[in-house]
């Protein structure tokens, strides 16, 4: 009995010893996994954050290559319209200052024609207002020279007496 307590106290031990190498092996697999994880992973964000700055150089001058294209199409296509627009603008605009010119020019026309006739009215009266000053002027010079004559006469006469 005192070796099947021997043996089953060894067996014992042997079995605490197999679990504590279990154990220990399971601890030190975890760890390694651990680190073998974590130097994977970053491996892994290294790769990718090198993939994506090389995917968004890529995308980026293919993108400037694109976007000049389009911008270079749009100015090309945005200077016809413009020049177009303009062109139609001017043509509108020659027409509309032709209308404007013809409408002032019969403005003026009028005007001319009106101030001609207010000059003429006022020339007719002039020539009017001289024929009467002329008029009453002679009658004046008529009367004045036949009250000289009488007075002359007068005198003449008072200073004979």
């Amino acid at each position: 009995m005192a070796d099947d307590d021997r043996i089953h106290e060894m067996e014992q031990q042997f079995n605490e010893l197999r679990q504590a190498i279990a154990s220990d092996i399971a601890e030190r697999f975890e760890a390694s996994e651990r680190r073998l994880r974590d130097g994977l992973s970053e491996d892994v964000a290294t790769s990718i954050e090198a993939g994506e700055q090389r995917l968004r150089d890529g995308l980026s001058k293919d993108l400037d290559a694109r976007f000049e294209a389009g911008e270079q199409r749009l100015r090309g296509s945005l200077s016809q319209d413009v020049a177009r627009q303009l062109e139609t603008a001017q043509q509108h605009l020659e027409g509309c200052m032709q209308m404007h010119a013809e409408d002032l020019r019969d403005h003026v026309t009028k005007a001319a024609e009106g101030y001609g006739g207010t000059l003429d009215g006022i020339q007719r009266e002039l020539k009017d207002f001289r024929a009467e000053w002329r008029k009453k002027a002679d009658d004046t010079d008529g009367i004045l020279a036949n009250h000289i004559g009488r007075i002359v006469t007068l005198e003449q006469t008072t200073s004979g007496d």
